[in-house]
């Protein structure tokens, strides 16, 4: 929702996403968007393909620090109005999440996602995170958060 923003502010990055998700993309309108296993990263740059979901979900992991899309956000304060009431039926709030949207039509295998994002988390544990949803977080116990959280939202 925010893709054209961010290309305003950073004219010239690439606007990439998974193979999975370009079709649903230019379904919403966005043009111009390369497939991300394509696209050449910087040095020490990994693209991470989720497992277990349906939306192309990917993470970039670069230097310690992982960019999430959709799967955890971060809002830092309480939303109000008929957003906030919205976010709070799908059981998101304020602080460190998973929504309830990616919960419920995102995840289409709970196991296989979790056991592909802790082994992930286990092979190369973020230092900080960033979310297109919300505040960044940082700290020595970022990946111990993520799993707690998605053991909490996501059982099996």
């Amino acid at each position: 929702m925010s893709l054209e923003r961010f290309r305003a502010r950073w004219p010239q990055a690439m606007a990439c996403a998974s193979k999975g998700a370009l079709p649903r993309l230019s379904k919403h309108g966005h043009s111009g968007l390369r497939d991300a296993a394509e696209t050449p990263l910087p040095d020490g740059a990994r693209l991470l393909a989720a497992e277990g979901v349906d939306n192309g979900e990917t993470i970039l992991s670069i230097g310690g620090e992982w960019i999430f899309c959709d799967a955890f956000i971060n809002f830092q304060r309480r939303i109000t109005g008929f957003p906030g009431f919205a976010l709070r039926r799908l059981k998101i709030g304020h602080g460190l999440g998973i929504g309830g949207l990616f919960k419920m039509f995102v995840v289409k295998d709970r196991t296989a996602y979790k056991r592909w994002l802790f082994a992930e988390l286990d092979r190369a544990p973020p230092t900080t995170v960033h979310f297109s949803h919300g505040a960044p977080i940082g700290g020595p116990d970022v990946a111990a958060r993520l799993k707690n959280l998605a053991k909490e939202r996501l059982p099996t």
